[in-house]
């Protein structure tokens, strides 16, 4: 299956909404069938990149078993990632994977009626300024670097498989639209976070739940992080 083109050369700017994707078990699954995973993940790059096109995202790099995107329209950003899940549900994954998934199972005593046994991805979102911007020499597209990037990179290591981490300064920029100021959360309780993103997210295919606050790796002080679960 042909990959899709990359996005457009040219990035967004000023304040960005940074993702990052994670493709869960992607190391164990090579070990067990290297052509299975890699048109698995070809599938999923594929998916990724179209949804990319349809709600305007830029991708800054592949990283092999994921993704790093910024967005210039929040909206467009968790759109992408709510429509990106449904997508990644629905595909159709090679026999080997779904056999590695359903030994998974058994080792983990997870009952087979309530999970997904196809490639599953988790995701973050942060919100923010980027201060660096280079265009890289190997792929000729602009990178871009600073806090911003690294929390949201940290934000997405609190999801699970299905899962989209989103931080307070997210939910705010989501609120306010694109011309908000916001680079860290404001004071939003768990209320606030489920009524914003309540106006986007369909109780019938996702639902929300609070970590509350955590400390990221590298990042000066703890965020609130708050989960959009897929349901199956």
């Amino acid at each position: 299956m042909p990959t899709l083109p990359l996005s457009p050369i040219h990035p967004p700017a000023d304040l960005l909404t940074c993702i990052f994707t994670d493709i869960i078990d992607s190391t164990a699954m090579w070990e067990v069938s290297e052509p299975a995973t890699s048109l698995a993940i070809t599938i999923h790059d594929t998916i990724i990149r179209h949804h990319l096109h349809l709600y305007r995202g830029y991708e800054v790099k592949n990283l092999g078993d994921g993704f790093f995107c910024v967005f210039s329209n929040a909206r467009d950003a968790l759109d992408f990632c709510l429509d990106a899940q449904r997508a990644l549900q629905y595909a159709i994954w090679p026999q080997e994977i779904m056999a590695f998934k359903a030994r998974l199972d058994i080792e983990n005593d997870v009952d087979p009626r309530l999970t997904f046994r196809g490639l599953t991805v988790r995701m973050g979102i942060h919100y923010g300024k980027l201060y660096s911007e280079a265009v890289n020499p190997v792929n000729g597209r602009w990178d871009f670097h600073g806090i911003v990037g690294c929390v949201a990179s940290r934000v997405q290591r609190m999801a699970g498989g299905d899962e989209i981490a989103v931080s307070d300064a997210f939910i705010c920029a989501l609120y306010k639209g694109k011309a908000g100021r916001i680079e860290r959360g404001g004071d939003l309780d768990d209320g606030w976070r489920r009524r914003i993103l309540g106006r986007y997210v369909s109780e019938g295919q996702f639902c929300v739940r609070s970590l509350g606050k955590r400390d990221l790796r590298g990042v000066v002080g703890p965020e609130n992080i708050t989960l959009i679960c897929l349901r199956r």
